[in-house]
C-alpha cells in the first residue's frame, strides 16, 4: 500500500493547527489528489459536533472523510488522552489508530493528520505524540505561533521529535492572535538561523474571523503550503510513511 500523508502538530493548544491542517488538505484535493482526513485523538467534543477540529476539517478543506472514521478515540473531557485514563475507562491504544490510519489510507491516495496539544502531550504513560508522529511514518509539520515565546517552544518541538527521529517538514509561523509584539519582526530569521536544515516556510498574518475567514486564510496559508511540496507535488517529503507500529496503552 502506498503511504502517503503529513502530520500536522504544533508548539501547543490554539496555535492554528486545524487551519493550517484544512488548508494543506484543500491544496492537495484542489490539485487532483484523493484526501482523507484525521484526527486520530479528539478530546472535548464529539467526533459528529459541528464544532469539533474534525467536523471543521472536513468542512472547510472539501474532504469527503465521514467523522466517525476519522477519529480512532474520542473522550469528552478537554484534557489529554492520559489525564482522561486516571479520572475515567479511557485508554489509548495505537493498534487502533493503526487500524483507523489503514482504512484511511485504503480509501485516499493521502491523509493529512492533525494531532493534538503539542507533541509532547502524553497520551498514555510514557507514551507522546511524537511517537503517534514516529508510528505513522510521516513528516511533521509543525504550527507555531509568530510573536514572543515561539523561539522557545518551537526550538524544543523540533528538538522532541529529533530525538525521536520524526522527520519533520517544516514550520509555518501563525499569527494566531491580533496582538503583535517587537520580536515577529525577527522570530523568522532567528527561527532560520537556529533550526539547522529545517525549513521555516514563513509567517500567516493574523486573520480575523477564524473558521468563518478561512477562505482568506487559505490565501495567505497557500505560499507556505506550496513551499512545503517543492519541487514536485507528493514529493519524497510525504512518500513512504512506514507501517505504523501498535505502541500504547
Amino acid at each position: 500500500m502506498t503511504r502517503a500523508g503529513v502530520f500536522v502538530t504544533g508548539t501547543d493548544t490554539g496555535v492554528g493547527k486545524t487551519l493550517v491542517a484544512s488548508a494543506i488538505a484543500r491544496f492537495l484535493l484542489g490539485r487532483g489528489v484523493n484526501v482523507g482526513v484525521m484526527k486520530p485523538v479528539l478530546t472535548g467534543v464529539p467526533p459528529e459536533d459541528p464544532t469539533s477540529d474534525i467536523s471543521v476539517m472536513i468542512r472547510l478543506s472539501g474532504c469527503a472523510t465521514p467523522a466517525g472514521l476519522a477519529v480512532a478515540f474520542s473522550h469528552d473531557q478537554p484534557v489529554s488522552p492520559y489525564s482522561a485514563s486516571l479520572v475515567s475507562d479511557f485508554r489509548f491504544n495505537a493498534a487502533a489508530v493503526a487500524a483507523a490510519l489503514e482504512r484511511l489510507q485504503e480509501a485516499h491516495e493521502a491523509v493529512v493528520v492533525e494531532g493534538l496539544g503539542g507533541v509532547m502531550a502524553p497520551l498514555a504513560r510514557g507514551v507522546f505524540v511524537r511517537d503517534l508522529i514516529k508510528m505513522t511514518g510521516f513528516p511533521a509539520v509543525v504550527v507555531a505561533r509568530a510573536g514572543l515565546g515561539t523561539l522557545n517552544h518551537t526550538l524544543l518541538t523540533v528538538e522532541a521529535l529529533n530525538k525521536v527521529s520524526a522527520p519533520v517538514a517544516g514550520v509555518i509561523l501563525n499569527s494566531a492572535t491580533g496582538a503583535a509584539d517587537a520580536s515577529t519582526a525577527t522570530n523568522l530569521e532567528v527561527l532560520r538561523s537556529l533550526l539547522n536544515g529545517t525549513p521555516v516556510h514563513g509567517i500567516v498574518p493574523f486573520i480575523s474571523g477564524g473558521a468563518e475567514s478561512f477562505d482568506e486564510f487559505y490565501r495567505a496559508c497557500l505560499p507556505h503550503i506550496k513551499a512545503l511540496f517543492e519541487p514536485d507535488l507528493l514529493s519524497e517529503k510525504i512518500k513512504g510513511g512506514g507501517q505504523i507500529e501498535s505502541r500504547g496503552k
